[in-house]
């Protein structure tokens, strides 16, 4: 069993090709893309844990999420992001196994705290400057800030593929 990151799929999201210049031609072929690469790596008993802006769907669209979430394989934990827009108690009834603001885990003797946005890491690393700290949100604006242990899990710096503690600690240097 292993656990992966991503961030920023927004599925169903058209706009979101032409803003971040993504080589899909539509949200359909993007959202076929993403589920392919995440199925290519991630097993039946691993969890990814996506760090916010899962799909662009409000509480219309729970049944396009539901329909996404059957096709992926593991089991799913949602960190939310701002265009997450159904109710938590929804997202977990149609497949996150647990939905949050932000998130804590520990792997290899490191802390990882994990939110969407990553403007909240300059509050917190002021009082605690351990943990690294794992975000999505910006998109391809950047894929670490090593000095301050950011980490941009978003598809759009890592091939619209989810990735692994283990490359989380080689983009910032630990191993």
């Amino acid at each position: 069993m292993k656990t992966y990151l991503s961030a920023d799929p927004h599925l169903g999201h058209d706009e979101i090709i032409r803003y971040c210049k993504r080589p899909f031609r539509n949200s359909q072929i993007q959202t076929r893309e993403i589920v392919k690469r995440h199925n290519n790596v991630v097993g039946h008993d691993d969890t990814t844990i996506w760090i916010g802006d899962f799909a662009m769907a409000g509480p219309d669209r729970a049944t396009f999420v539901a329909g996404i979430m059957n096709r992926l394989n593991g089991n799913h934990i949602l960190v939310l992001g701002n265009h997450d827009q159904i109710h938590p108690l929804k997202l977990v009834d149609i497949g996150f196994q647990s939905v949050h603001t932000s998130y804590t885990m520990e792997y290899k003797g490191h802390q990882f705290v994990m939110a969407h946005d990553p403007s909240v890491w300059t509050v917190v690393s002021n009082w605690d400057p351990r943990p690294i700290f794992l975000c999505g949100h910006v998109h391809d604006l950047f894929k670490s800030i090593k000095e301050k242990s950011i980490v941009n899990v978003g598809v759009d710096v890592w091939d619209f593929t989810p990735i692994t503690f283990d490359q989380v600690l080689k983009e910032l240097g630990y191993e």
